[in-house]
């Protein structure tokens, strides 16, 4: 397995049109963010553990839990 630790977050933005279809989400209404790292590794929700859509990242903060 890869490994993320001691890497930083270089860039948080929405899939590409390209990187949607890489996937075969062509008809993905909703838009997946994608974490790039500093090492070039793209990290990406999905919606089950074969890969049949795009998720949604989730987190907890002092505040309470939210969505990306």
């Amino acid at each position: 397995m890869k490994t993320i630790i001691g890497t930083t977050v270089k860039e948080l933005r929405p899939m590409t049109q390209a990187e949607l279809k890489e996937e075969g989400w062509t008809d993905h209404r909703n838009e997946v963010l994608v974490i790039v790292l500093s090492n070039g590794m793209k990290l990406y929700p999905s919606q089950d553990y074969e890969g049949n859509g795009g998720g949604v990242w989730f987190g907890k903060d002092k505040d309470g839990a939210f969505a990306l």
